[in-house]
């Protein structure tokens, strides 16, 4: 029972949110929101793509953690998971797009790292 209960109240407030209007930004004088950079997708087939490659690392990891207990292949799982995900696919705002974004700022003097 508290089960359905729970799935009603998360339904519902989903639905409620759906409705929200969008709130605006404070409008400061002589302060303009910055334009923040979303790489472009690249299709329907090649999300679904990069899912497959989150899960599959996501798998591996799981595997050498809990299984065989591997820190070697969970650091080599790191290494490419910071270059696909991070590099090749232009970072996020998780830590891997963190740590791209940090060093774009460093060697780059046009790059402004957000906070």
């Amino acid at each position: 029972m508290k089960q359905k209960q729970a799935i009603a109240y998360l339904l519902s407030a989903k639905l409620f949110s759906l409705f929200a209007e969008p709130q605006d930004p404070p409008d400061i004088p002589g302060y303009s929101l910055p334009i923040s950079g979303k790489p472009e997708t690249r299709g329907f087939s090649m999300d679904y793509m990069d899912m497959s490659v989150l899960f599959l690392a996501l798998s591996i990891t799981t595997y050498f953690t809990l299984k065989k207990r591997s820190r070697k292949g969970i650091f080599w799982t790191s290494l490419f998971s910071l270059g696909y995900f991070g590099f090749y696919r232009q970072g996020c705002v998780c830590p891997i797009g963190s740590i791209q974004n940090v060093a774009e700022a460093l060697f780059s003097p046009t790059y402004v790292a957000g906070l």
